[in-house]
């Protein structure tokens, strides 16, 4: 019998599933697309599903024809109007020879055949070489390698770029730089007590999160910018990440999905369990009935939710990537849809990709060769306005689904 999915490393499994489908054939064909669900383990993720495998799809990818260059329809463009124009030329020479001035066969045949071979140029493809290996090299003095000639002039054929932001356009270094708690944006603590709903946002930063402290001495962490960022500001906060961990370690985990917008963790401590939510602000306000507020749970009614919201705001526009975090006491360990509903909303914390120095200049100079760059990014809309105003692609944002 066939396994279903071949797991490549694995610690303390919990999975949820509505049945594996079988698929042969190697780590290509293990993997998925459509009708997923999910499989959580507390260092690796599976997915499995009943429908085509990914090895379908790079076999699809591996048949698809080739399309030629801009250049290469030119080349067979140019030469068939060549051909034609050599042969029309030849046949009224042809023409002439034989039923004007009434050469022999063989003679016409000869004059038209060398007629046709002088007009064709030998020299073209050593030109068009020439030319495109010139290219290159210029391509190459500007620290852009190309494997193919014929690619250099479908470069310079290019009107729109479409680029990611994350790593790309940006730093990829995730910085918690504000916190937002108790109705009010409050700075990141450099050291000394941390306490009240300040400790309650960054404690659940640090046990609603799959970031690893690989090396505690260094404070090496391995894991997504966002999680790795939550860790390092609670750590600049005097709080022991490790410490925290272990009194209150995760049971049962939700983890984040695009559809969700949104992870749950269940964390428990002796006989209580918490289950803490960390997402997207409208996702976790979504599911929040009350606040903390100096210390207090108050309910979130519609002028404190709006108040919320209009601070939230503030902080998207301003280009912040945010993230809200959640907190519930509930009476088991598994992780579900109810134990995160009516949660209590600790705060957002806020944090910063900066943009790569070099982006904007780059952008520019698209711009200036006509060329349109595109920004793609799964980020909130008004942050993805925010970063391409300072990054000159400007503010006008369309949503895919």
């Amino acid at each position: 019998m066939r396994p279903d999915v071949l797991l490549l490393r694995m610690h303390a499994t919990e999975a949820e599933s509505e049945g594996l489908a079988t698929f042969g054939g190697g780590i290509g064909s293990m993997l998925p697309m459509q009708h997923v669900c999910r499989h959580r383990f507390r260092h690796s993720r599976i997915l499995a599903t009943r429908a085509l495998a990914l090895g379908l799809i790079a076999a699809t990818l591996q048949s698809m024809a080739e399309r030629p260059t801009p250049f290469q329809v030119e080349v067979k463009k140019m030469a068939s109007q060549m051909t034609f124009l050599v042969g029309t030329l030849a046949l009224i020479v042809a023409f002439v020879l034989f039923f004007v001035q009434h050469e022999p066969l063989v003679d016409v045949a000869l004059n038209t055949l060398s007629l046709a071979v002088a007009t064709i140029p030998e020299s073209l493809p050593i030109v068009l070489t020439f030319a495109l290996a010139l290219g290159a090299h210029e391509m190459a003095v500007r620290r852009a390698v190309v494997r193919r000639l014929a690619v250099v002039e479908s470069l310079g054929s290019v009107d729109t770029i479409c680029t990611d932001k994350t790593g790309t356009l940006t730093q990829n270094i995730m910085t918690v730089q504000r916190l937002f708690i108790d109705g009010q944006t409050v700075p990141i603590p450099d050291g000394g007590t941390v306490e009240g709903t300040l400790l309650e946002l960054l404690q659940a930063g640090i046990l609603c999160n799959d970031a690893i402290v690989e090396d505690p001495e260094t404070f090496r962490l391995v894991g997504d910018p966002v999680d790795t960022a939550m860790l390092r500001v609670a750590k600049s906060a005097g709080l022991g990440v490790e410490n925290v961990r272990e009194q209150w370690p995760k049971v049962s985990e939700i983890p984040f999905s695009s559809e969700s917008k949104m992870m749950v963790t269940v964390n428990q401590r002796d006989h209580l369990f918490v289950a803490y939510a960390k997402g997207a602000p409208e996702a976790v306000l979504a599911r929040c009935a009350t606040m903390l507020r100096n210390g207090e749970t108050v309910p979130l009614d519609r002028d404190l939710r709006e108040s919320v919201e209009t601070s939230l705001h503030q902080l998207e526009i301003e280009a912040w990537y945010v993230l809200a975090l959640a907190r519930k006491e509930v009476d088991s360990d598994e992780a579900n849809d109810e134990a995160s509903q009516g949660m209590i909303l600790i705060g957002f914390q806020a944090m910063m990709d900066p943009p790569r120095p070099e982006a904007a200049e780059s952008i520019a100079q698209a711009h200036g060769a006509g060329i349109r760059v595109i920004m793609i990014t799964g980020d909130n809309s008004l942050t993805a306005r925010a970063v391409g105003a300072q990054l000159g692609i400007g503010t006008r944002a369309c949503r895919s689904q």
